[in-house]
């Protein structure tokens, strides 16, 4: 609504008809509604008239309210123009609206009064008028002729507001007027107001000089309140007296000053502080803007109509880059006025604030000013820029001068200060923005350890050109105690600057000794009377005239870190130190006699019972083994029987880990008293004793029972269990001294109370659990008790009659019966005393007869007749291995030479040693040919020379394992009909103790019942052969030998069968040593006498015979009868446990099944047409028997024809 007016009648014209067009519009009430409540305050308009006076270049302005009425007057410079009434009663047009210093823009913000009044009246020099229907001027008489003010006058006739409404709101308006409302204004100086003509309130400047300036608040009631502000402008480029500005509050520095003081200087009276009610200003106070700063900015932003907060836009973030700039330029002005200091931090804005980003460049700007500029207030009034400032606990800005700050920070040539005394809070959180260095204990700790710790090359004995030693030495003598002193207090104390333990500080070398060198404290000494020798002693000047006279605090530290006093124990140190502390020891006998007596005599005092750690991890304890003397930490060494009962000797050598020395008996000879000897040896840990000991129980065989508990494990956990030291190793060792040793060691220490049972429970709501001890379960189990033939049985299967005489009588009763001494014994004997009772009772002399009458009874009377039967039978078919016999004696003949022919020579190559090229593939073929020939219909194969059941089978397969030895070694042809089936014991013996020298194929025309005889470890014994096998050796020999050479062997195997002056080859004599005699070809054990091939004896057959003996036997033949059952069983376990086959070889209360004579006949042959291999072998399973052994021929295990 704006138009160019020519005259005030023309003016009032237009606007009346506009008024008019509305009203026939109905838009009267809808725009004065509009234009009226764009101001949601109260007394809003306050402001408005504010404003107006305030580009009217007003310097006063005064407020009279009534009830009825409220009356404004102020001195305008500029009084109204035909302009200003266009604008004031217009809508939307203002001749300020180019005038960007002008901060009212009449059209709009003057409506507000509308709210109270329908009839404004406006009184100047040139113009009255009233203002009527919202836009229409109407004159009115000047009631304020004379005066040169302009006067607002507003009654309260509006129909929306009552005139008390209106009086309250606006009275409360008036009297709640900020102080900073003239705080960002050039203008008006004063503004005063008064209610009912009663008492007046004002708010005036009272100083504005320079950056200064104070403003009062005097309230109706008489309170007076005057505040301070140290105010910055900037004024904008391009804009005629626009700025923005900053204001910090000010309070006075002291209680003392009261008043402001013209003559003197900011700094001496007032101080920087927070302004908890801060704004943001459009020169008047923005009510809802917040910036959280702590100081009061003011900027001509672009903000809502009623200016009560700011807007987004472009122009307002132009606007704060501009006061972030003025912020970062009024600290140098700050400091100007020399107010630059800690308590400003509190004021500037930090990281806690949560300043929005809009308010975020303020932030920003300060903080790079104070990188940038020397703005950090420092010691002595100096300002440096912040990465040259440190920051650290007052004691040291004190006790260290800036040169000595330069020295730590390696920043020598630079300028660096101390940081003014800061208080936490904002201060310390906007010093820790800066980013601003820390220097304190933590840093000195630090430094120290670099320049004198362990690691430094400035430790200890260092060159006169060191820095740190150089620095500390440049200091007085009494700066040095003082820093000394500096150090354990600060070590002590506990603030911001973090805390070190003044034990550390031990381990630098920082003491000043009398020779001027630095050292740790574990090197230094007091003053000694002693004499100095190769010692560190503190400097004297430390001590003017004895020790008690160095001051409280220094003797303090001292002692904190350590230094020694020096006595018996630091001569005995120094000595382990100086000799044995090192990696080669060199020691005279002298000198080591010497020192052990030093020693132990430092061990008698009893004061230094509780210094056992000096001599820990030192090699100071002469020892020997196998014949060497060395020096040993005592941990690893033990006393040995020279020095104690005990035979730990015997112990430690059969333990896995070596490393294990024995005391040298050179101390014997030293003239100490051997008492004095092993007590001082003991004391530094010799190991002088073996005991049971607790351990867990995860290696108990019932861990699994006894953790089985679901309960969650706490600190009530109770896990125990009971062993010795490397128990398993002892009980294995197979030694009669290692079991005497363990027998003692348990009589003397073992008890059922405290060592018998395993317990666990995860917590304490937990019950126990309990199981047998680790210890007594392998005490139990394993065989250690040694008989009195040398062999090892456990606790339960030993005998009465067996045990060794030396551990027959047990001491410890407890051990006897836990560990179950003979209780398989004691077991057999009730046993046997019930039956024979039984047996009597019912007409039996003896309960074995009875239980063979008892079994016999049980059988069928089928089984019965077959039994005896077998046992008439038994003599005419004992001893009957199997034998396969060709069909086709001829044909096989014809083609065992043809083979013979065909076999490839023995051919050898030299690598390390000769090699059979082609041994391998013969052997696993004469394997398949063994198997098949000395395997019965039963599936069991035998040796051929002991002619019983190989002894073992192997896991891997299942079969038999037996060893394939080559008849003739002579035979320069690769056969594999020219091995032998041997066991491992004959195996043995064939390889090693064949005495007969000749070819043992001249042997085999001299077979009888198929055998022939050789003498082997000087007993003749004889090897058997099937038919088959027979006959094709001997088509072998007619291929490979001649008759002489036949006749000649013979001659010499009849020369040695006449030699009965051999003894028996040592390696025999060693198998049987002390446990089986040898009478000629029979071996005896415990009374029965046998050949030797019943050494491979594997199941035994007990059965009575009809004149009531017990019958044990093999499945070939009887071997030996016993008076009763339970001697022939006692009897087997001694033979079996003699072997170490108890677990394998078995006892069956049964007479053996007769084997029935085999006489395998062969089919027809059909000629093969090329070389054929095992019925069940790599080349494929025979086609005609599928590897059963059925037919005859080729294959060899049916001889079958079926191969291509």
């Amino acid at each position: 609504m704006s138009a160019n007016f020519e005259s005030f009648e023309e003016l009032y014209k237009k606007r009346k008809d506009w008024v008019e067009s509305n009203r026939k519009n109905d838009f009267e009430d809808g725009i004065l509604n509009l234009l009226t409540e764009l101001y949601p305050d109260n007394a809003h308009f306050i402001y408005e008239l504010l404003q107006n006076a305030e580009d009217a270049e007003a310097s006063e302005i005064h407020f009279s309210l009534s009830e009825s009425c409220l009356i404004v007057k102020h001195n305008a410079k500029r009084q109204f123009t035909f302009e200003d009434v266009n604008s004031i009663t217009g809508i939307g047009n203002t001749t300020k609206k180019d005038d960007v210093v002008q901060i009212g823009k009449f059209g709009v913000g003057f409506k507000a009064v509308f709210s109270y009044t329908t009839s404004p009246r406006v009184f100047s020099n040139q113009y009255s008028f009233e203002i009527r229907d919202l836009v229409i001027p109407h004159k009115i008489n000047n009631n304020y002729e004379g005066h040169y003010e302009t006067i607002f006058e507003f009654p309260f006739n509006s129909s929306n507001k009552l005139p008390k409404d209106a009086f309250i709101e606006i009275k409360k308006g008036l009297d709640t007027l900020s102080v900073k409302i003239l705080l960002f204004l050039q203008n008006i100086k004063k503004i005063t107001w008064e209610i009912e003509s009663h008492k007046t309130a004002t708010i005036r400047k009272v100083n504005e000089i320079g950056d200064y300036i104070s403003i009062e608040k005097k309230s109706r009631d008489g309170l007076i309140t005057l505040t301070h502000w140290l105010r910055f402008n900037r004024w904008l480029q391009g804009y005629i007296g626009l700025c923005v500005s900053i204001a910090y509050k000010l309070d006075y520095k002291t209680k003392n000053i009261t008043e402001f003081n013209p003559k003197k200087g900011l700094d001496e009276q007032f101080k920087i502080v927070i302004d908890l009610q801060s704004n943001v200003s459009v020169y008047f106070p923005a009510e809802k803007e917040t910036s959280n700063l702590k100081f009061n900015i003011n900027a001509p932003f672009a903000s809502t109509v009623a200016r009560d907060s700011i807007q987004n836009r472009p122009e307002n973030e132009i606007l704060i880059e501009e006061i972030a700039k003025l912020t970062a330029d009024s600290l140098s002005l700050i400091k100007n006025h020399k107010m630059l200091n800690a308590s400003v931090f509190d004021v500037l804005p930090n990281s806690d604030d949560n300043i929005s980003e809009f308010y975020l460049p303020i932030r920003n700007r300060v903080n790079k000013a104070f990188h940038l500029m020397d703005l950090v207030p420092c010691k002595n009034e100096n300002y440096l820029s912040s990465h040259n400032v440190y920051e650290s606990p007052s004691s040291f800005r004190a006790f260290f001068k800036v040169n000595d700050l330069k020295y730590f920070v390696e920043r020598k040539e630079e300028k660096i200060n101390w940081l003014v005394p800061i208080q936490g809070g904002r201060q310390k959180q906007f010093i820790s923005d800066l980013r601003i260095h820390k220097w304190g204990i933590e840093e000195l700790y630090s430094f120290l350890d670099t320049v004198a710790g362990e690691g430094s090359s400035d430790s200890c004995d260092f060159d006169e050109d060191k820095v740190f030693r150089k620095w500390l030495l440049s200091k007085e003598i009494k700066w040095i105690k003082d820093f000394y002193c500096f150090l354990l207090k600060e070590c002590d104390a506990e603030d911001d600057y973090g805390d070190q333990p003044i034990d550390g500080v031990s381990l630098f070398s920082i003491l000043l000794t009398t020779k001027n060198k630095l050292v740790r404290a574990k090197d230094c000494y007091f003053p000694t009377k002693l004499g100095q020798g190769e010692i560190h002693i503190l400097n004297s000047n430390f001590f003017p005239n004895k020790k008690e006279d160095v001051d409280e605090k220094t003797n303090k530290f001292f002692n904190a870190i350590g230094v020694n006093t020096y006595g018996e124990k630091e001569k005995v140190n120094s000595i382990l130190e100086k000799h044995y502390r090192k990696e080669s020891i060199t020691v005279t006998t002298d000198e080591r006699i010497s020192h052990i007596k030093l020693f132990i005599n430092y061990f008698l005092n009893e004061n230094n019972q509780h210094d056992v750690g000096l001599f820990k991890s030192t090699h100071f304890i002469y020892v020997e083994r196998d014949g060497k003397n060395y020096y040993a930490d005592p941990a690893v060494t033990y006393l040995p029987e020279s020095y104690i009962e005990l035979n730990l000797s015997l112990y430690f050598k059969h333990l896995p880990n070596k490393n294990r020395f024995a005391v040298s008996d050179a101390y014997l000879n030293s003239g100490i008293e051997i008492g004095s000897l092993v007590n001082f040896f003991k004391w530094v840990g010799c190991i002088s004793n073996i005991g049971i000991i607790e351990t867990h129980t995860s290696s108990n065989p019932e861990a699994r029972y006894l953790r089985g508990s679901c309960g969650k494990r706490t600190s009530y956990e109770v896990n125990k269990d009971y062993t010795i030291t490397n128990l398993k190793i002892m009980l294995s060792s197979n030694s009669i001294e290692v079991s005497k040793f363990l027998l003692n060691l348990l009589n003397n220490s073992y008890n059922r109370y405290n060592y018998s049972r395993a317990k666990y429970r995860p917590n304490q709501s937990e019950g126990f659990r309990y199981a047998e001890s680790f210890l007594l379960f392998n005490l139990k189990s394993t065989s250690w008790i040694p008989t009195k033939d040398g062999r090892f049985l456990s606790p339960r299967s030993i005998t009465s009659k067996l045990i060794h005489s030396e551990f027959s009588n047990i001491k410890n009763k407890e051990l006897l019966e836990d560990i179950e001494l003979f209780s398989e014994e004691n077991k057999l004997i009730a046993s046997s005393d019930e039956k024979q009772q039984k047996a009597q009772e019912l007409g039996f002399e003896t309960s074995e007869k009875y239980e063979r009458a008892k079994w016999f009874a049980d059988l069928s009377e089928s089984e019965q007749v077959r039994f005896m039967d077998e046992v008439a039978n038994r003599k005419e078919n004992e001893n009957e291995p199997p034998n396969y016999t060709s069909r086709n004696p001829e044909h096989r003949e014809s083609r065992i030479r043809e083979e013979v022919q065909a076999a490839p020579l023995k051919e050898k190559q030299v690598r390390e040693r000769s090699v059979a090229v082609n041994k391998n593939e013969v052997i696993e073929q004469a394997k398949e040919y063994l198997v098949a020939q000395y395997t019965d219909p039963d599936g069991i194969q035998i040796c051929q020379v002991c002619i019983e059941e190989l002894p073992f089978r192997k896991l891997k397969d299942g079969e038999y394992y037996f060893e394939s030895i080559e008849f003739d070694k002579e035979n320069k042809k690769s056969i594999y009909q020219n091995y032998l089936c041997l066991c491992p014991l004959h195996s043995a013996m064939f390889k090693h103790a064949n005495e007969y020298t000749g070819s043992l194929t001249g042997l085999l025309d001299l077979a009888e019942n198929n055998r022939i005889e050789i003498k082997l470890a000087g007993e003749i014994e004889s090897i058997y052969f099937t038919d088959i096998h027979l006959l094709d050796l001997k088509t072998i020999v007619e291929g490979t030998q001649s008759i002489t050479a036949l006749a000649k062997d013979i001659e010499l195997s009849k020369k040695l069968e006449s030699d009965t002056t051999a003894t028996p080859p040592s390696s025999l004599s060693d198998y049987n040593e002390k446990k089986i005699e040898i009478r000629g070809k029979y071996l005896y054990f415990m009374g029965v006498e046998f050949t030797k091939e019943k050494m491979n004896w594997k199941s035994a057959y007990l059965y009575p015979d009809s004149k009531s003996k017990w019958c044990l036997s093999s499945r070939a033949s009887v071997v030996t009868r016993f008076d009763s059952q339970r001697e022939a069983e006692d009897w087997w376990s001694a033979f079996a446990e003699y072997r170490r086959v108890t677990n394998s070889y078995l006892i069956m209360q049964k007479p053996p099944v007769k084997k029935s004579n085999v006489n395998l006949t062969v089919k027809p042959t059909v000629a093969p047409t090329s070389t054929s291999y095992g019925y069940s072998s790599e080349k494929g399973t025979c086609p005609v028997c599928g590897g059963t052994g059925g037919g005859g021929g080729n294959c060899y295990k049916c001889e079958g024809t079926g191969w291509a």
